[in-house]
């Protein structure tokens, strides 16, 4: 879950690049998600708990491949919840910190600009409207 050390040799913890990457794509990848939808919710960082969220599929998606090949670890609640709850403590842990705490705030803004700047970006190009239909 870290992402190195900064320029303070301190851990950046809570900003592995996979995080980073899967909270902008799901949150913000297109006008119709849950960044764009719940905009009083997401609009100006990521939430905390979606931060969780996303900690925990990233956990499933590994489980999926801990033997060495890809066995299915379905993404469920009575499986996956305990290790949302752990997240979320670990995320409070962070939160409290006055350093740590203002590094993933910091993060978790610049990760919904990002993600809002991608579909700006798409608009402009006029590809918004180019997608596919795989039914």
């Amino acid at each position: 879950m870290q992402d190195g050390k900064d320029e303070n040799d301190r851990t950046n913890n809570l900003t592995h690049p996979a995080i980073a990457e899967l909270c902008k794509v799901f949150f913000y990848g297109s006008t119709t998600k849950l960044g764009h939808a719940f905009s009083d919710e997401f609009g100006a960082k990521v939430p905390s708990m979606a931060v969780a969220l996303v900690i925990t599929a990233i956990k499933c998606a590994l489980d999926e491949w801990a033997a060495g090949s890809f066995k299915r670890a379905p993404f469920q609640a009575d499986t996956y919840s305990p290790v949302y709850k752990h997240v979320v403590g670990l995320i409070q842990k962070v939160v409290a910190d006055e350093y740590h705490g203002s590094k993933f705030e910091r993060a978790r803004r610049d990760w919904s600009a990002g993600g809002s700047m991608r579909v700006d970006d798409q608009s402009k190009t006029g590809m918004a409207d180019l997608e596919v239909q795989l039914d």
